[in-house]
């Protein structure tokens, strides 16, 4: 267990929005739902990081040398 860490998450009851989220998550395993989506935006922002790194253009292989006759 030592190797276990947790973050609370808290509705306000009172906010509509917070209150329809908590009966939306509420019947769900909520811990590996809140894992899934963190998952997702990471996957989702290093897509976008990989699309804004510059384009090297490829590298081209030399010629051979072929000597004349």
């Amino acid at each position: 267990m030592a190797n276990k860490r947790a973050k609370a998450v808290s509705f306000n009851l009172d906010n509509k929005e917070e209150q329809l989220m908590w009966k939306y998550v509420s019947k769900r395993n909520f811990s590996g739902y809140v894992k899934k989506l963190i998952l997702e935006d990471m996957k989702r922002k290093a897509a976008e990081k990989a699309k804004e790194q510059p384009k090297v253009a490829p590298v081209s292989q030399p010629k051979p040398y072929i000597p004349s006759k």
